[in-house]
């Protein structure tokens, strides 16, 4: 599945490229995921995809945006996944794509095409950035879709390409 959203994503920057208007941002890349981590009103943190995520963030110069992650210990059932086992690999995983703009020095605007959660297609969503050499530290602001509580959430990555 990674390889294949790493390459819609590189369809799509070859494509956009040549459409839109390029996007000249450090953000621009390929990104390994190392730690997701969420944080709530009474500032207790957790890591909903535990301690060492798998998965990949991708910022084409075109403006689109492709993300895909996984816990660490997710669980590989038989070809055709039960019930229950589907909805344990739906627990399991965050992706989304979209389109994305820059505002200012630190941040940008996401606007979701497709989600795994579906009350986020057609959303947009702020986020702010910070690049240290290699790394990228993501913030946003949302409402845990469990509970419904506002939450902080910090996605730090490391650039590969």
């Amino acid at each position: 599945m990674l390889k294949h959203l790493l390459s819609i994503a590189l369809i799509i920057s070859f494509v956009s490229a040549s459409s839109a208007e390029t996007i000249k941002s450090p953000l621009v890349g390929v990104w390994r995921v190392n730690s997701v981590s969420v944080q709530s009103n009474s500032q207790e943190t957790f890591k909903p995809l535990g301690e060492h995520p798998h998965g990949y963030v991708v910022f084409t110069k075109g403006g689109h945006m492709a993300l895909v992650f996984v816990t660490d210990n997710r669980l590989s059932p038989a070809a055709t996944p039960t019930d229950a086992e589907a909805a344990s690999l739906f627990r399991t995983l965050n992706a989304f794509d979209g389109t994305y703009r820059i505002e200012g020095k630190n941040k940008f605007l996401l606007h979701v095409e497709d989600a795994w959660l579906p009350s986020w297609t057609g959303a947009d969503q702020h986020r702010e950035f910070k690049i240290s050499g290699r790394q990228l530290t993501v913030v946003s602001r949302a409402k845990n879709p469990n509970t419904g509580q506002d939450v902080v959430i910090t996605v730090a990555s490391e650039r590969i390409e």
